[in-house]
């Protein structure tokens, strides 16, 4: 009886509904010329009640829904909430007719918010819940955030019923520094009630859990840039200043012999030649002790560059905790005495 009753109310109802849907196919005339937007949102309602009367229920759905995206009206969310309803998706058409309520208050059409009423009524019994529920007693961190069907949501949709269409439905949970949590629910009848317990979140495991070496470990990160930078440049400065003092020395060398050989001329006038002067003489001579202090100052700043490079060297070591050590030795032969200085690096020593 209860049945016959429920299809009765349900006729009913689709009968009211096809006549408030045939009221949008002859709207009052205007003097207004319909845009073109307007045109194909009529072309596309007309079409899906067609295909409603065909019983091709996808199809007019996405007819619906396509005329409802051009141009909103409650008309059409009235047909796409009839079609949704007519494929079983109650959750779909329940939150739609909801919609209609709304809507069509604002547009002054009672008879579509008496119809809408009647039928969120009559899906609520029939509806399909999904309720996400804690599996402990503390909370989920504040930052969790959950997802449905690729909606997010807080934690507090927690303990929330959520009506849901028949189907496979994705829930998740995410936090910053946990493993995320998924898990899949199948809506397969009308009235089923899933409740979801949402686990504790894992946290992510730390390089030292996953047998990797954490960044206190890498040497290459606590060692300072800035003296890797300071070797280089001392190093490029010492290399270039032992080139020019090489350079340097060799001209002076070569103005000095130029010179010995203009003095020895000089001493024999019949083979010295008509430039050379006393006054040339003493240009090379200028020149050549020019370029002998220049050679010696180079030689200096290379020597101070070196000795700069080794204690650079010292200290770069002493950070890497590589212990060294270096040394004066004296150097006794039978010809000669000196001393020798030795370093050496690496070399580990303990005390007791």
């Amino acid at each position: 009886m209860v049945a016959i009753e429920r299809r009765h109310s349900i006729v009913i109802a689709l009968w009211l509904m096809q006549r408030s849907l045939a009221a949008d196919a002859a709207p009052p005339p205007s003097t207004d010329p319909p845009s073109a937007t307007a045109a194909v949102a009529d072309a596309l309602f007309e079409e899906a009640k067609r295909l409603m009367e065909q019983h091709d229920y996808d199809a007019a759905c996405i007819k619906f829904g396509e005329s409802q995206r051009i141009e909103p009206g409650s008309g059409t969310l009235l047909g796409l909430a009839w079609c949704h309803e007519s494929q079983g998706k109650l959750a779909s058409a329940w939150i739609e007719y909801k919609e209609v309520i709304l809507a069509a208050r604002r547009a002054g059409r009672g008879d579509r918010v008496a119809l809408a009423e009647e039928r969120v009524r009559a899906l609520e019994p029939r509806l399909s819940y999904v309720e996400l529920v804690r599996s402990a007693d503390h909370p989920l961190p504040s930052n969790t955030t959950l997802v449905l069907d690729g909606l997010e949501f807080g934690t507090a949709a927690i303990g929330v019923r959520t009506p849901l269409d028949p189907g496979l439905h994705e829930l998740r949970a995410s936090a910053p520094g946990f493993q995320p949590w998924h898990a899949t629910v199948k809506i397969s009848a009308e009235g089923e009630l899933h409740q979801v317990a949402v686990p504790d979140l894992v946290p992510e495991p730390t390089p030292s859990d996953r047998g990797e070496p954490g960044p206190s470990r890498d040497r290459t990160q606590r060692r300072p840039p800035p003296l890797d930078a300071a070797l280089y440049a001392v190093g490029a400065v010492t290399f270039g200043t032992i080139v020019a003092s090489a350079t340097t020395g060799g001209l002076a060398w070569a103005a000095n012999r130029d010179l010995a050989a203009a003095n020895e001329q000089a001493g024999n006038p019949a083979t010295n030649p008509p430039d050379n002067t006393e006054a040339s003489r003493k240009n090379l001579y200028e020149r050549a002790e020019s370029l002998r202090l220049a050679s010696t100052v180079l030689t200096g700043v290379a020597v101070a560059g070196g000795a700069t490079l080794v204690a650079l060297l010292v200290v770069r070591q002493k950070r890497r905790h590589r212990p060294h050590v270096a040394y004066l030795a004296p150097v006794l032969a039978r010809h000669h005495v000196g001393v020798s200085f030795r370093t050496q690096f690496g070399i580990r020593s303990r005390s007791r």
